[in-house]
C-alpha cells in the first residue's frame, strides 16, 4: 500500500446517454464519469444544468482495477 495517497470517488445517479438507462455513474476523474450499467465513459457539463456526455478520448484508454 503506497503512503500519503488518497484516493475517493464521488457517485451520483444519473441518466446515462449511451445505454439510456438510470444508473449510478461513479467519478472517474473530477468531470469523467463512468456508467455503473454499459460501462461507458461520460464527460459531465454543467451549464444551468448538469448533462453527461459521451468522453470522446483520441489515444486515450482509463483503466481501474480494485484489489481487495
Amino acid at each position: 500500500m503506497l503512503k500519503g495517497v488518497n484516493v475517493s470517488a464521488e457517485i451520483v445517479n444519473g441518466v446515462c446517454p449511451t445505454c439510456n438507462m438510470r444508473t449510478m455513474l461513479v467519478s472517474v476523474t473530477c468531470d469523467h464519469y463512468r456508467c455503473m450499467n454499459c460501462g461507458s465513459d461520460l464527460k459531465q457539463y454543467v451549464n444551468g444544468k448538469i448533462s453527461y456526455i459521451p468522453a470522446m478520448s483520441i489515444g486515450k484508454k482509463i483503466e481501474l482495477t480494485v484489489e481487495g
